[in-house]
């Protein structure tokens, strides 16, 4: 029985701007029509950082290394996961490149 889908995504770009990187992982969420709920986010010294959006469909997080220039990205829904296009657009419009992509079914 599927409960779920989990997207996992790899993406390329300047994740040392935590602030950019931050807010396009909220504006991915809104994109994909995900309720959010709240956030948390840790820094890393001397850099990077971990968040996490909790939705109301589950959740989505962000990791990053920021002297690789590399992100580990997911996004978790039990809701329709019609809104994994818009997640990933949101990323590809603020200046990322997606370089994998993996779904999987729960």
């Amino acid at each position: 029985m599927k409960l779920a889908e989990h997207l996992f995504i790899t993406i390329i770009g300047d994740v040392a701007d935590e602030r950019k990187t931050f807010h396009t992982l909220l504006d991915a969420c809104h994109k994909a029509n995900a309720r959010v709920c709240g956030t948390s986010k840790h820094e890393f010294y001397p850099r990077g950082f971990s968040a996490i959006v909790l939705i109301s469909e589950s959740h989505a997080s962000v990791h990053t290394w920021p002297e690789s220039n590399v992100a580990l990205v997911d996004f978790f829904t039990c809701a329709n996961p019609t809104g994994f296009d818009n997640f990933i657009e949101a990323w590809e419009d603020a200046g990322y490149t997606i370089a994998t992509k993996e779904v999987l079914n729960r």
